[in-house]
């Protein structure tokens, strides 16, 4: 009876030191899974998005020859502008739309799901349209504050550009739908151009779908085309250099490196030759690859809306064919935010222009003084000299 009990104490060891090995080994691979995973392929300083040595490897050997997101049911209908509000295009309705409904799994075909364009544009416009924001007074609108959807936004509804939001509840609504950040990406370098077409692909953090991003730039007198015959995309209309007013914002969607643009008439289509007579032979001597980008002049300009732009005009500096500072804007959305602490006010002036709003905050509810103060871009001198609704007398 001892020994019958000793040969089965003797498998139970034997089984349970097994199943220990098992369960260090699974440890040991699974810390070993995650280390690799942990490690970001891209870094983040002052807001700049720079890739890491082992996000260039990964990249220079992964990144397919093309990608084009704009086929996905995320990516919002060409939007054909009425007045001069490409920034808010770009940053709103692109951009906000894209990114949120991507990573909610929503699609972007319905103005519903859309974010607005007037709502930022007549903040900033001066009460008529004479002028408008940048987009990156845009997305610090959108960060601090919020957007409404087009289809709750009256402006976008009517196209009008002095009519701002009204409501409180409206403006709850709104400050649900933020931007967590927005980041840079320079574009000056071979290394520039690729972390530009790695967030492209797939925001580099290895999602299904790519990024998109947004810049300014005019079309330099003789700087578009169109693609050569027998090329890829042929056809297709092609920005080659970039003007010295960057008035204009466009959003990029995907790129392809084997488009092709002859820029010294030797009729090849080369990487090799030193076209600008630096002495250095890199992405802004390449007479291939380009950039697709989204316009805002409607779904039939230059047959779909979208055109292209070829790398070394997005590697060039500025005023000497590139785009503005040779970099681009992205952003991340605030996914599921929802306010802490809001204020309804009610508000009647007859000139908006003239009025700024600030909050005293304090912790203690009862205090009749305040800890922090706290402004807004919003109600902040803007709007022009208007009622607070943007007409001419109260309504």
């Amino acid at each position: 009876m001892c020994k019958i009990i000793n040969i089965q104490l003797k498998k139970v060891l034997y089984c349970t030191k097994k199943c220990m090995i098992r369960i260090i080994l699974c440890v040991l691979l699974c810390g070993y899974y995650f280390s690799l995973f942990s490690q970001s392929d891209y870094e983040i300083e002052n807001n700049i998005i720079f890739l890491t040595e082992d996000g260039k490897e990964y990249y220079e050997k992964t990144l397919p020859d093309s990608y084009d997101l704009s086929g996905s049911e995320h990516w919002p209908p060409i939007y054909k502008q009425t007045h001069w509000v490409c920034n808010q295009v770009a940053a709103s309705y692109y951009m906000m739309s894209y990114e949120t409904n991507l990573i909610k799994n929503i699609s972007s075909q319905s103005d519903a799901n859309c974010f607005s364009v007037y709502f930022p544009w007549n903040i900033g416009n001066g009460g008529h349209g004479w002028f408008g924001d940048n987009y990156i007074i845009t997305m610090e609108l959108i960060k601090k504050l919020g957007v409404p959807k087009m289809v709750d936004n009256l402006a976008d509804i009517y196209r009008d550009s002095s009519l701002w939001l009204d409501g409180y509840d409206n403006y709850y609504q709104t400050m649900h739908n933020r931007i967590s950040d927005y980041y840079l990406i320079k574009t000056n370098s071979d290394e520039g151009i690729l972390t530009l077409k790695s967030w492209v692909y797939d925001h580099i953090e290895g999602d299904d779908y790519g990024g998109t991003a947004t810049f300014l730039a005019n079309i330099a007198t003789g700087g578009s085309s169109y693609l050569p015959d027998g090329t890829p995309h042929e056809g297709a209309y092609v920005i080659t250099m970039c003007g010295n007013d960057a008035l204009h914002a466009r959003t990029i969607v995907g790129f392809d490196d084997n488009i092709c643009f002859d820029y010294n008439n030797d009729e090849q289509y080369t990487t090799d030759i030193d076209l600008n007579g630096d002495d250095i032979i890199d992405i802004r001597d390449s007479e291939k690859g380009g950039f697709k980008l989204a316009e805002s002049y409607g779904p039939t300009w230059q047959g779909e809306g979208y055109c292209w732009l070829m790398y070394r005009a997005v590697a060039e500096a500025y005023k000497e064919g590139g785009i503005l500072n040779s970099n681009v804007h992205v952003l991340k959305p605030a996914i599921n935010y929802s306010p802490h602490l809001t204020a309804r006010l009610k508000i009647t002036y007859p000139s908006r222009i003239n009025l700024k709003v600030k909050l005293g905050i304090s912790g203690d509810t009862v205090s009749q003084t305040y800890e922090y103060i706290q402004d807004f871009p919003f109600l902040n001198f803007q709007g022009g000299d208007l009622y607070m609704l943007g007409g001419s007398e109260e309504s």
